[in-house]
């Protein structure tokens, strides 16, 4: 795994994806951009809530779009990514 330069994210270009049920966005490691998203659980889990809307779910990542980057960065850093080179944040990541 190379050298973290730099790791940003704009959270205002997350998106809901209902076909997979998560909120997707995009970071930027050392230039090379990779495909992130965080699962409704995660987001719920997080919030301390039982269900919510796509909104709801994009209102609950702004609200925590700092502790989702540094995860995002975390797993980036660690090599936990997913088969395809993406990260994706569960429930599992926030303990």
């Amino acid at each position: 795994m190379e050298a973290i330069i730099s790791f940003v994210f704009d959270p205002n270009r997350a998106a809901y994806d209902g076909s997979v049920d998560t909120v997707s966005f995009y970071a930027e490691a050392n230039g090379r951009p990779i495909a992130c998203s965080v699962s409704r659980e995660a987001l719920l889990h997080h919030a301390r809530k039982s269900g919510g809307s796509g909104e709801e779910l994009l209102n609950i990542f702004h609200d925590n779009s700092s502790a989702v980057g540094r995860l995002a960065k975390r797993k980036f850093e660690t090599n936990a990514l997913e088969p395809n080179g993406s990260i994706l944040i569960r429930s599992a990541d926030l303990t």
